[in-house]
């Protein structure tokens, strides 16, 4: 009868973290951040909507929105700004993206709500 040896034991290494996708309020979060470092007036204006999303009002009635929406399955953040006519649906492919279409966004609507020069 042969004689198994015993195997040496191995050492338990300790677990780093792992890192994994951001939550969707820390991405949002980081959104804010980026659009405060651009436009600090925008301090008392952005707001967090009971939903989650970041809303910064403009002329009465309406506003250009920052959420989350599942398109095409999958879960990304999306720009709603208004127009002439309704809103556009805008999907930044990134969080740098989602700020750049947002102050884009916000430049546009306060072009247009100032008042014409005499």
């Amino acid at each position: 009868m042969s004689r198994t040896r015993p195997s040496p034991a191995r050492p338990v290494l300790p677990q780093r973290p792992t890192t994994g996708p951001a939550s969707p309020q820390a991405e949002r979060e980081r959104i804010r951040t980026l659009l405060l470092e651009s436009r600090p007036d925008l301090h008392r204006r952005l707001q967090v909507s009971p939903s989650g999303a970041l809303l910064i009002p403009l002329a009465p009635g309406r506003s250009i929105e920052i959420g989350r929406m599942r398109r095409r399955g999958v879960a990304r953040w999306v720009v709603a700004a208004p127009t002439a006519d309704g809103a556009h649906l805008h999907e930044p492919a990134t969080l740098p993206a989602v700020v750049r279409t947002v102050l884009a966004a916000l430049g546009r609507a306060e072009r247009q709500d100032r008042p014409a020069p005499r």
